[in-house]
């Protein structure tokens, strides 16, 4: 039977998270690749530097790797590492910026912004989650090339190999599957 996923359940997150807690590095792996924009992505918001985000990642993703086998599913797999995401980023924040100390209005007033609210990076997840279900709903060719530049972060020479396409042919893809996502995420609002 197919179970059809919960809201903001990824398709197999749950036999990948089963396989992974037995033990399977290859399933661990996918879950990685899954959810690594994202985790950065998250993470950026909180700590406002995408270096430091990538290294939040990490130690997300170790957090994930040592605690996976207490995961029971009472929530999405999705919802479970932004928690762990959130914090990590909180804590990190703590670690380099240090603790906070009043300063009074006028020094508060000169500081940068601290970043996103709660609220605000709720509204920037469910916006990543609609452009996720959007590229899904793209024809296969536009889907690969989205994915492989844009989530991955290949370059148009690496996507035009790893595809057998000539260059310019993974430029009209992307170009195309753009358009495309623009219409549909319109359509959505």
């Amino acid at each position: 039977m197919n179970r059809v996923p919960r809201e903001g359940e990824e398709p197999g997150d749950r036999e990948l998270i089963r396989r992974a807690q037995a033990g399977s590095a290859e399933a661990l792996s996918e879950l990685v690749l899954r959810y690594q924009a994202r985790v950065v992505a998250w993470a950026a918001g909180v700590v406002r530097s995408a270096d430091d985000a990538r290294d939040v990642a990490q130690e997300v993703f170790l957090r994930v790797f040592r605690s996976l086998p207490g995961y029971r599913g009472e929530s999405e797999f999705s919802t479970w590492i932004w928690r762990i995401t959130f914090n990590l980023s909180l804590n990190w924040r703590e670690r380099v910026l240090g603790r906070f100390v009043p300063l009074g209005e006028a020094a508060e007033a000169a500081l940068p912004d601290p970043g996103p609210s709660p609220e605000e990076l709720l509204a920037t997840a469910r916006r990543a989650e609609a452009v996720r279900a959007a590229v899904l709903r793209l024809p296969a060719h536009f889907q690969v090339v989205i994915v492989l530049h844009y989530f991955r972060g290949l370059g148009y020479e690496q996507v035009a190999a790893a595809l057998r396409l000539p260059v310019n042919t993974v430029k009209t893809h992307l170009s195309r599957a753009k358009a495309r996502l623009r219409r549909e995420l319109a359509r959505a609002e």
